[in-house]
């Protein structure tokens, strides 16, 4: 977790995600001091991206988390008293969950917590059981269903071989979890007036989803709990639309050509994250003369968080890539006369007035030379 994004760049719009980060951010603390004192957190590796995006580093520790680990088959040595398990409910973590407690019997005891994201299932409890473990640990779940990344796109962020299941080994879980999620998104925001879709499993999600309703309604009329806003048609969503992807299969195989598209294609982006050398980040401080290195070690890369926060990046990312260059040098020369306004400023108020606007200024500029050294990188690779 690199605590590189801190949610500021959501909300902004009428259908305010900034909530769904809250309603998660606000569960993970309650989860964490489950066990008290000093903790380690034991991550499922493909939440880890995801839980970056709902808090930083920084809360965790005031929590007290101290050491972060990745769930995985090797065994776990740790010095923490606690260690609290988050992860998707799949079965070989269930064995390496279990391998791991049999190693801490034979020399101390820990207080270990399992959290399934988003639910727990009955399946993967049934296998901590038969490797008689599960009476060593306490279970619950961590409704971490959505991922805001920006303010129009969030996502489950499931298993890359979700499709795989669905279609070639029959498994419908993954709908399932959507549904649920998606019941989730209704209770927050209201039920969607109309649902449209496109393909066989979209017909399958339509359908669970319209069941759920019915039998949430006949539940609300016994329940005690305050009224959600599924009673409620939502004043912020006029339809909800799905789409299988099995009914184009494809746009994914196509060569992306905006300039998002071309950074995911020729680096990577993940969680809104991509990964940069360090002279592109590391701020010109050091410009100047130096001594040549002789080393031939590679640096290692630095990761630049690309969402809506940098406003270059928002300019940049849908255009196309052949038009970027011309983008950047408008960019480069308005940033360029705003700094020789400096010259301009004569009268205190003045001078008052550009310093004020100094910050704003190195981070356009900062965010320039990021863009321009990408552009050229992107430019070398295609």
């Amino acid at each position: 977790m690199n605590g590189t994004t801190s949610g500021t760049h959501l909300g902004n719009t009428p259908l305010n995600l900034a909530k769904l980060r809250e309603l998660s951010r606000k569960e993970l603390p309650e989860i964490l001091d489950k066990v008290r004192g000093k903790k380690g957190l034991v991550l499922d590796p493909t939440l880890t991206g995801p839980l970056s995006l709902i808090a930083e580093f920084n809360l965790l520790k005031n929590h007290g988390v101290e050491k972060i680990y990745h769930l995985e088959s090797d065994t776990l040595e740790t010095d923490c008293p606690g260690l609290i398990y988050i992860c998707r409910p799949k079965l070989k973590y269930m064995r390496y969950i279990a391998s791991h407690i049999k190693h801490f019997s034979k020399s101390s005891k820990i207080d270990c917590w399992l959290f399934f994201v988003p639910e727990r299932t009955m399946i993967c409890e049934r296998v901590l059981e038969e490797e008689g473990v599960k009476g060593d640990i306490t279970i619950g779940s961590y409704a971490m269903d959505w991922i805001p990344y920006e303010d129009d796109l969030i996502s489950m962020e499931l298993d890359p071989s979700t499709w795989k299941e669905i279609y070639l080994d029959g498994d419908q879980t993954a709908i399932y979890y959507a549904a649920r999620s998606i019941m989730r998104l209704q209770s927050i925001y209201g039920l969607f007036p109309r649902i449209m879709g496109k393909g066989d499993a979209a017909r399958q999600l339509a359908d669970m989803l319209l069941r759920m309703r019915k039998e949430h309604a006949v539940t609300d009329q016994v329940s005690t709990k305050a009224p959600s806003l599924l009673n409620t048609v939502s004043n912020h969503i006029d339809q909800f639309i799905i789409i299988d992807r099995n009914v184009d299969l494809v746009t994914p195989l196509c060569t992306q050509l905006t300039y998002e598209g071309l950074i995911d294609e020729t680096m990577g982006i993940k969680h809104c994250v991509v990964e940069l050398d360090p002279s592109l980040i590391t701020l010109a401080a050091s410009k100047g003369p130096s001594t040549p290195t002789t080393s031939a070690t590679p640096m290692k890369k630095k990761k630049y968080v690309l969402n809506s926060s940098d406003k270059l990046f928002g300019q940049l990312r849908d255009q196309n890539f052949a038009v970027v260059g011309g983008i950047l040098n408008k960019v480069a020369k308005r940033i360029n006369e705003n700094y020789e306004e400096r010259h301009n400023a004569k009268t205190m108020a003045q001078i008052r007035d550009f310093v004020g606007r100094l910050g704003e200024l190195q981070q356009e500029h900062q965010s320039l030379r990021v863009h321009t050294g990408i552009a050229e990188e992107i430019i070398a690779n295609t």
